[in-house]
């Protein structure tokens, strides 16, 4: 031990435990460097590998881990090998859980003849959920699964606004998106909407006061170009009626071959200043031509 412990002449070509802190070992720059998380992996195996390089102890493996600075930098290279495949393994399982939403907000066949929003709570057929609020995001509150009075199927959208002006926006807009607080990293998630020509949703609305709930658009898709949406298209401003209406935003000449929010609404305090409670169902996009039952929108006269 007190030969490892000696610090070698100048003119033997020694090396220290692990080759890393002789003379002859190679300059820091040749050190390679940490590229990624999977090379850090390699540092468990690099401390021998420069050691052996040398070639002046013929069992350089055994007076490595008799050192005690051999044994610290072998416990550090174990260590930091641990973090790397714990690492690597998050981040698979970080890929499973996108490859998963993905899959959920999956793109339409050719045989699908209706491509859904919202058909009922914790459906299967449902594509897009509610993960974007704007504005007075505080005065929402959302129920999915509202079975009161559905238009069809078990339940419906609840949406209920108090017009309390929480974050001083005086509006609210909500969105239905292909992916779940989506934050710019991985495969572009709009989903690929061509052949489908109409968006078809069942709306009602009420107020306290008796008034029409006013509703400044129902809109499908965004900023074209950004947030991987390629078309928008919008209805209203439109009063709702307190019995079940059908709309239709017709879609035909739209490239709808990246949709990222598939469904959206957007109101202003002013226009409902006592709140108002929103009712939605069977959103869903359609092909062929215009439905029949759709009728016509009723725009605010003030």
């Amino acid at each position: 031990m007190a030969l490892l412990r000696s610090r070698p002449p100048s003119s033997a070509p020694q090396a220290s435990a692990c080759g890393i802190l002789s003379r002859v070992t190679k300059p820091r720059s040749a050190i390679p460097k940490v590229q990624s998380r999977s090379t850090i992996g390699e540092l468990s195996g690099f401390c021998y590998r420069r050691y052996e390089s040398v070639g002046t102890v013929p069992t350089p493996f055994n007076v490595f881990l008799r050192s005690q600075k051999g044994s610290l930098i072998f416990f550090l290279a174990c260590l930091l090998n641990a973090v790397a495949i714990g690492n690597l393994k998050a981040a698979q399982d970080d890929s499973k859980v996108y490859t998963r939403t993905h899959s959920a907000g999956r793109s339409p066949t050719e045989k699908n003849e209706v491509f859904y929003v919202y058909h009922d709570q914790g459906g299967s057929l449902n594509h897009f959920v509610v993960s974007g609020r704007e504005g007075d995001y505080g005065d929402i509150k959302i129920d999915d699964g509202d079975s009161l009075n559905p238009k069809s199927g078990k339940t419906n959208i609840k949406i209920t606004y108090s017009a309390a002006s929480s974050q001083g926006a005086n509006f609210v807009h909500m969105y239905w998106n292909s992916y779940g607080n989506y934050w710019g990293s991985g495969p572009p998630p709009g989903i690929d909407l061509r052949g489908y020509t109409r968006l078809t949703f069942w709306a009602k609305g009420k107020r306290k006061d008796g008034k029409p709930v006013v509703i400044d658009e129902f809109k499908i898709g965004g900023d074209i170009g950004k947030d991987h949406n390629s078309a928008v298209a919008m209805l209203g401003p439109i009063e709702l009626s307190e019995q079940w209406t059908l709309y239709s935003i017709p879609l035909q000449f739209w490239d709808l071959s990246s949709i990222y929010t598939g469904f959206s609404w957007k109101a202003e305090r002013k226009k409902n200043p006592v709140g108002f409670e929103l009712f939605l169902d069977e959103i869903r996009y359609e092909k062929g031509e215009s439905h029949a039952e759709t009728v016509p929108v009723k725009v605010p006269t003030n």
